[in-house]
This record gives C-alpha cells, sequence and structure tokens, in this order.
C-alpha cells in the first residue's frame, strides 16, 4: 500500500466519522412529563424495579413534551400508555396529538383501573422513529 493510498484510506475515514457525528447530532429527541403526582415511590410491577409517580384513580393524568429539533410544518407525536396486566406491560391506550410550532405538544390520560403504568411518546418524522424514555405512574 502506498503512502497516497494510506493517506485517502484515512482521509476516507475522517469524513465518515464526521458524517456520523452530524446524523446522530441531527438525530430527533423526544420528552414526555407526566404533571400533577402527589406522591413518589419505588415499587416492582412486571418484575420490574422502578420509581413511580402516584396519581388518583380516574382523574387526569396531564402530559406534555417536546421534539427536538423541531419538526418542520404540520407533524403529531403518539403517546403509548402501557399497564402490568399479569406480569407484563400491556398496550392499554394509545393517542396521536398534534404537535405546536415551538416543538411542544400536550395530551391527558385517565386512569381508570388501579396500577402499575408507564406511558411512552414517539415520534414517526425520521426512520427509525425516535421514541422519548418511559415515565412510571401508579394509580392506587
Amino acid at each position: 500500500m502506498t503512502s497516497r493510498s494510506i493517506s485517502c484510506t484515512a482521509a476516507a475515514a475522517a469524513i465518515a466519522a464526521a458524517l456520523a457525528v452530524t446524523a446522530s447530532a441531527a438525530a430527533p429527541s423526544v420528552t414526555l412529563n407526566v404533571k400533577g403526582g402527589y406522591a413518589n415511590r419505588e415499587l416492582v410491577a412486571c418484575g420490574i424495579r422502578h420509581h413511580y409517580t402516584f396519581f388518583h384513580l380516574a382523574r387526569p393524568l396531564l402530559m406534555d413534551g417536546s421534539v427536538r429539533p423541531v419538526p418542520r410544518g404540520t407533524w403529531r407525536v403518539k403517546v403509548k400508555v402501557k399497564k402490568c396486566i399479569r406480569g407484563r406491560f400491556r398496550t392499554l391506550w394509545a393517542r396521536h396529538t398534534k404537535g405546536k410550532p415551538d416543538g411542544t405538544f400536550k395530551v391527558a390520560y385517565t386512569p381508570r383501573r388501579a396500577g402499575a403504568y408507564f406511558a411512552r411518546a414517539y415520534f414517526y418524522g425520521t426512520r427509525p422513529a425516535a421514541r422519548g424514555d418511559k415515565q412510571y405512574f401508579h394509580a392506587p
């Protein structure tokens, strides 16, 4: 291998690395916040120990979040709520909500039965879809 081919290989590797960093920096991130809990405790549900925020049963649970970078035009976020049922978290509720021009969104869910839940937001404006962290909550 000549010194010219080595420098071309090194240059190509540097360009590929720079493109990978740029692509990962542009990948959207999704956040979801569950608002208005009255207590916090660590619980085990479906075999997972986690921090849970407690909410009153049959009262609306407000959630908001954001997508960064801010998507252009009209965009939507899907919020899913899963409940621990017979040892597995199963989808109980899913809602698409319209995003605002500033990159934020709001949605409400009302837990009808006692149990351990989590919510997560998904943004399908990219491939693969961007998804936020799970937000665990409990309705006693």
